[in-house]
């Protein structure tokens, strides 16, 4: 798998426009994929590859973290905007950085976590053959979702912290609403306060999950590092990075 690292300049018009647009990140970050079939590359559900929007809370440095199984030509982004990226004063770091990794995962291997996701479910609907999909706004829900995530994924949960995030839905159609509360529960830590946004076809929840977990069935969790986990993949969710514990 690649990995990519590309710190955002806070002062780009096509920055600011991605991050208060989903749908337009998801293209900016698909241009540097020309390999893939026009279908993937337009198609925000695909899951073809995986990004999130991370923020360092040391420097407050805003960066975009990529996942591909392909290698990524972000010439083809920076030549049309080369100022999307810029390291701040005094940061040594390349604005762009490209790296292939292979993971060796073992049974028992105990990793922190983070992931941005949308948990969501499915209801059933009249006229509808796939139902509708609505967001899961409560910490209790939110936690099950998780867990049963990780019971299919491989992996088992030893913590976890759930954040609140803005998600940058597409502006078109999009109605906010939001629900806060906190609560711990089956000695998992969790401090939630969700803010939804409904699209017409979707309903988004940003949550991140950060964490402890361990590997159980590393076949599986090899998928679900390299699938993601939830709906919503195109538009910043899903991503599922690991570090030692």
């Amino acid at each position: 798998m690649h990995y990519s690292r590309l710190i955002l300049n806070p002062r780009s018009r096509a920055v600011r426009r991605d991050l208060a647009d989903a749908f337009q990140m998801h293209r900016s970050v698909m241009s540097a994929f020309p390999q893939l079939a026009e279908r993937d590359r337009s198609d925000p559900e695909s899951g073809s590859i995986l990004w999130r929007i991370d923020t360092d809370q040391r420097s407050g440095v805003t960066m975009l973290i990529v996942q591909s199984e392909f290698a990524p030509d972000w010439n083809v982004l920076l030549g049309r905007q080369p100022d999307y990226v810029a390291a701040p004063a005094g940061d040594e770091r390349s604005p762009v950085d490209t790296k292939e990794r292979t993971l060796a995962l073992s049974a028992g291997q105990v990793l922190s976590f983070r992931l941005r996701a949308n948990p969501t479910k499915k209801l059933k609907a009249d006229g509808r053959k796939n139902g509708v999909r609505v967001g899961l706004v409560t910490e209790v829900e939110q936690l099950a979702w998780l867990q049963r995530k990780a019971e299919a994924g491989g992996f088992r949960l030893h913590s976890v912290v759930v954040i609140p995030e803005e998600s940058a839905e597409p502006r078109r159609t999009h109605k906010p609403g939001i629900a806060s509360d906190q609560d711990s529960s089956g000695g998992v830590a969790i401090a939630t306060a969700v803010k939804t946004t409904v699209t017409q076809k979707m309903t988004h929840v940003a949550v991140r999950f950060e964490g402890i977990l361990q590997v159980i069935a590393p076949t599986s969790f090899q998928h679900s590092l390299h699938s993601g986990i939830g709906s919503a993949k195109g538009f910043g969710f899903g991503l599922l990075s690991i570090a030692r514990a």
